[in-house]
């Protein structure tokens, strides 16, 4: 199958797309009342496993589908002691299948859990459970929450039955259930007091959407539809300026769309699985199916159409790059984070990269890495 090696939660849209389930959600059912409060959760493993002075990387790993072996790691980096699946020896249960994606607010981490049909708050300082959101909509079917943002006092989370629920945080509570307009929202980002979806219409190969929900939080509303192209997965924001990437049917013909406001300004083929920003560049990973080698590239972003760098060598033992992050360590400088799912179903890897190139040091992780935290110890005064 294909799709196996770009990610684990592509499986569940095979799966479904054979099966014949329907990808989106009934409007009429979100105008019915969708508010309602997190449920208690309570640890019952060992919770000194991670202290609140403890240094080092939280590291989500989606898991197979469907085995239901997502796992949240912790890399100690004033050790480098790693602990697998610390999640599960510390709340004595697992985080559940397809765990896509997780942001830190304050104190607390969100976790979107697919298959589980929930959001799980973490507590940061030592990854015990707080609370836990069932996302399923008011015919008891799982909304399949997949990408987290935040903005203004509340998490936004793009669920692949057609909507973008809201919780707020101080609340605790789900405030609100939005249609994008589009089919199977996938990724999210907040540029500028707006809300930027892309609707995949994954479900829906090979007739996929290709269009970008608008948001306007205030008002929650959809402010404009803006097409790109099919399968737009991948939404980030970098200096006032919004970029999606295309993956069309994952074999080629990617494509890189930049949004301004409620405008289209700029695209280009390039074949990309994931992106990050640092230092004017937009850093990129990419590997051709089959055979090939691992591309880790950046491009300018006063010329996106100039010739990509290399920023890094790819080491020998990297071998399907799958997502990218950038982020400032404990030391002020940034890292850069590679994150390797071999063939989404062994144990993965992180490799972390300084950002003259150099590979400053690799991870092993539980299967399926695509994000990381970074823990910064809070010593007791």
């Amino acid at each position: 199958m294909k799709k196996i090696l770009l990610t684990i939660s592509k499986l569940l849209t095979v799966v479904v797309v054979s099966a014949g389930i329907a990808a989106c959600g009934d409007s009429s059912d979100e105008k019915k009342d969708n508010s309602f409060a997190a449920v208690d959760e309570t640890p019952s493993g060992n919770t000194s496993l991670i202290s609140a002075s403890d240094n080092g990387y939280y590291v989500l790993c989606e898991g197979t589908y469907p085995q239901y072996n997502a796992s949240l790691d912790f890399i100690n980096s004033d050790n480098l002691t790693e602990y697998t699946n610390a999640f599960s020896t510390i709340n004595g249960m697992g985080i559940g299948g397809t765990a896509n994606d997780m942001i830190q607010v304050g104190e607390y981490i969100f976790v979107a859990v697919t298959d589980d049909a929930m959001v799980r708050v973490l507590n940061a300082k030592d990854m015990t459970v707080y609370k836990r959101f069932s996302l399923l909509n008011n015919s008891g079917v799982n909304r399949e929450p997949r990408h987290l943002v935040y903005y203004q006092g509340d998490v936004y989370v793009t669920c692949f039955d057609g909507n973008v629920v809201r919780i707020n945080v101080n609340q605790m509570k789900i405030t609100g259930v939005l249609p994008t307009q589009g089919a199977n929202p996938e990724g999210i980002a907040e540029c500028n007091g707006r809300l930027y979806v892309a609707n995949s219409g994954g479900k829906s190969y090979p007739n996929y959407d290709k269009t970008v929900s608008v948001i306007d939080p205030v008002s929650f509303s959809v402010e404009k539809i803006i097409t790109v192209e099919d399968n737009p997965q991948i939404v980030k924001a970098y200096n006032g300026k919004v970029y999606t990437v295309s993956t069309g049917d994952y074999t080629s013909d990617y494509r890189l769309t930049v949004i301004e406001g409620t405008q289209k300004v700029d695209s280009l083929d390039i074949n990309m699985t994931d992106f990050d920003f640092c230092g004017g560049y937009l850093y990129y990973v990419y590997k051709p199916w089959g055979s090939g080698n691992a591309v880790l590239n950046k491009i300018n972003l006063n010329d996106l159409h100039s010739q990509p760098q290399s920023f890094a060598s790819a080491p020998d033992n990297l071998a399907t790059p799958y997502r990218i992050q950038i982020l400032p360590t404990k030391f002020g400088d940034s890292s850069i984070f590679v994150f390797d799912t071999k063939n989404a179903v062994v144990s993965g890897q992180v490799f972390e990269f300084v950002l003259n190139g150099q590979l400053f040091r690799t991870f092993n992780t539980s299967v399926g890495p695509n994000k990381i935290l970074i823990k910064t110890g809070v010593k007791a005064i």
